[in-house]
């Protein structure tokens, strides 16, 4: 089509046309009909060689023309992430047909081609996730302990309450008090790191666990000296946790389970003096 086909043709006919061409429909009017006009350009060019005659040369002193980049190239709209093809030699500014966004060709990053790098990046996501876990459990797990002993602490008489007596010809200190009941504070404490920060402590390492990605084995080409023509080597690479990400997630888990058994000891123990308090009880009455 010559440019009065393309001048006689509306706005949206035009940018309808680049669409199908898979070109960038920002603009006035003018640059759309130079845009298409270039592609048919291009295109002709693509399928139409012509070789000079070898007795033409170019002038000494004249200055090479500058080569204009041929094909497409693949980017990623930098809102959006949708992934556009766009002419190699195309600058400066285009829209998104997806979102509408007009974007430099600056902000748009271009595409991964090799799915392998894409899949590796995803896995070593995984793991700083998983490793991520396994710090707050540690953290939540050290701050239920200091909970626990803070709780503990504020059990014991009220210095308040405590009166001398005489015992066997001697004065001693009777103090009345000191247990949950007479301290709900302090049972608010140890409720709060048994009930709440425990449970979270054990709870993030087997969440890390299970977001932890097994390891990734690639290929890649290995350059061997006395190779056969034509054949290629690879040499297997496993991507796997890092010697910190293995000690985070062991000490985790180790603390978790350490967690674990505390709190069922405490209940036990707890139960074991429940129950021989209301057979004193029993045995009283």
């Amino acid at each position: 089509m010559s440019s009065e086909d393309y001048g006689a043709m509306t706005v949206a006919e035009l940018k309808d046309a680049l669409r199908a061409k898979g070109l960038p429909v920002s603009g006035r009017k003018a640059e759309l009909v130079e845009r298409l006009l270039a592609m048919n350009s291009a295109a002709n060019s693509d399928t139409t060689s012509i070789t000079p005659p070898l007795s033409e040369s170019p002038a000494a002193g004249a200055a090479a023309p500058i080569p204009t980049p041929m094909g497409t190239i693949e980017v990623d709209c930098g809102s959006c992430g949708q992934r556009l093809s766009l002419p190699a030699s195309h600058t400066g500014r285009f829209q998104c047909p997806s979102c509408g966004t007009e974007q430099d060709m600056a902000v748009a990053s271009p595409s991964k081609q090799d799915p392998m790098e894409a899949l590796s990046d995803q896995y070593a996501s995984a793991r700083t996730l998983a490793m991520r876990l396994n710090v707050a459990g540690i953290a939540v797990g050290v701050l239920a302990i200091l909970v626990f002993m803070g709780g503990l602490g504020q059990l014991g008489p009220d210095p308040e309450n405590c009166t001398e007596i005489e015992m066997d010809g001697e004065m001693v200190m009777s103090c009345s008090g000191g247990g949950f009941l007479e301290n709900p504070e302090a049972l608010n404490y140890v409720g709060f790191a048994c009930c709440l920060l425990v449970p979270i402590a054990i709870i993030l390492p087997v969440v890390a666990q299970a977001v932890r990605p097994p390891p990734l084995v690639t290929h890649q080409p290995v350059h061997a000296q006395h190779s056969v023509a034509g054949s290629t080597d690879t040499e297997a690479v496993v991507e796997w946790d890092s010697p910190l990400q293995r000690l985070v997630g062991v000490v985790s888990l180790l603390f978790g389970g350490s967690l674990v058994l505390a709190t069922v000891v405490l209940a036990i123990g707890v139960v074991v003096l429940f129950v021989l308090a209301l057979m004193a009880l029993g045995s009283m009455g």
